[in-house]
């Protein structure tokens, strides 16, 4: 199945454009994915972070060039960012934790 798969996407990376930079792109992308899982990252969150990470930094411009600075100081922002810290904190809690038993 996997030989397959990869013949197929392949195909489908030249199709898009008929460039094969864009075939060499996805053998990176392939690569990077590999040694994610190899090293235990959340491949998942890594997607999520390229897909999602240029919409965030649109709108948060516009937001910013809207209201100054003034957007970053709004009460909920500061609990947004309260949650952001608590859920880090966290979670560096609990791997110390795990790696000291």
């Amino acid at each position: 199945l996997a030989p397959l798969i990869l013949i197929f996407a392949t195909i489908g990376a030249y199709a898009l454009h008929q460039n094969i930079m864009d075939v060499v792109a996805a053998f990176m992308l392939a690569i990077l994915g590999y040694g994610a899982k190899h090293l235990g990252y959340n491949r998942a969150a890594i997607i999520l972070g390229f897909v999602l990470g240029s919409l965030a930094e649109k709108y948060f411009l516009i937001s910013i060039n809207a209201y100054g600075l003034a957007f970053i100081t709004r009460p909920i922002n500061y609990l947004l960012i309260a949650i952001m810290i608590a859920t880090i904190m966290y979670e560096v809690i609990r791997k110390n934790r795990h790696g000291k038993k």
